[in-house]
């Protein structure tokens, strides 16, 4: 069982944690294992490796071991589920951010990785909103970007195809991860088309008053299937 969470905020002010709880009758190892945006390795707080030993009923909270600033590390949370039994932990993620006087507090939604997943939408009411790209696989991503006016075109026999007023293609290393922007110019349509074996996108859109701190927007859906290019 792999749970992936996302967009964990470190450094000028905030921390992040991940809270696990067994709720089974017995003992488990769980894996908690934290990535820089660029796919490197990071440590975790206080413990030698990343295997969290929970007995039957006890909540642990771990924090990777984080020094610069950034708003992009990720933890890929995993448990061994022997045959005839069901997950028994449950995973949450946390960030804290001090502002002056006051702590804000934002939770981390999880989510698990799919091949290939895409997204394409009208961009008008997100705002400022960002699609977020993990690439949890130990091989290299790629993602393929469209901004546009929502115009299409098709050649015969084919489906439609949006016309981009900017385009790029990104490559994405072995566990690292992408932000991009919904907004590029005048573009009121956004599509970004993936081809990868474990990945996740999630929507975010930036907390009032602050830059450093995201929620996800649950509310958008992302397609999953093979990949074409936009």
């Amino acid at each position: 069982m792999e749970t992936i969470v996302p967009a964990l905020a470190y450094g000028g002010g905030c921390s992040s944690a991940i809270e696990l709880r067994n709720l089974g009758q017995g003992p488990v190892v769980v894996d908690a294992e934290p990535h820089r945006e660029d796919g490197a390795l990071a440590s975790l707080v206080a413990r030698s490796g990343v295997a969290v030993h929970l007995r039957a009923g006890e909540t642990a909270s771990v924090q990777a071991q984080i020094e610069e600033e950034t708003n992009g590390v990720w933890v890929r949370v995993r448990e061994t589920v022997q045959a005839g039994y069901r997950p028994v932990v449950t995973v949450r993620g946390t960030t804290e951010c001090v502002e002056g006087a006051n702590v804000r507090t934002v939770h981390r939604d999880v989510s698990y990785a799919t091949r290939n997943p895409w997204w394409a939408g009208d961009v008008d009411d997100l705002g400022d909103g960002s699609i977020l790209l993990i690439n949890t696989s130990e091989r290299p991503a790629r993602a393929s970007l469209c901004y546009s006016s929502g115009s299409e075109f098709s050649l015969p026999g084919r489906q439609f195809d949006p016309i981009c007023s900017a385009s790029a293609e990104v490559h994405v290393p072995p566990f690292g991860s992408r932000t991009f922007a919904v907004r590029h110019g005048a573009n009121n349509h956004f599509a970004v088309r993936t081809s990868g074996d474990r990945i996740v996108l999630q929507m975010l859109r930036s907390v009032a008053g602050t830059t450093r701190m995201f929620t996800v927007d649950s509310a958008i859906s992302f397609g999953n299937g093979e990949s074409r290019e936009p």
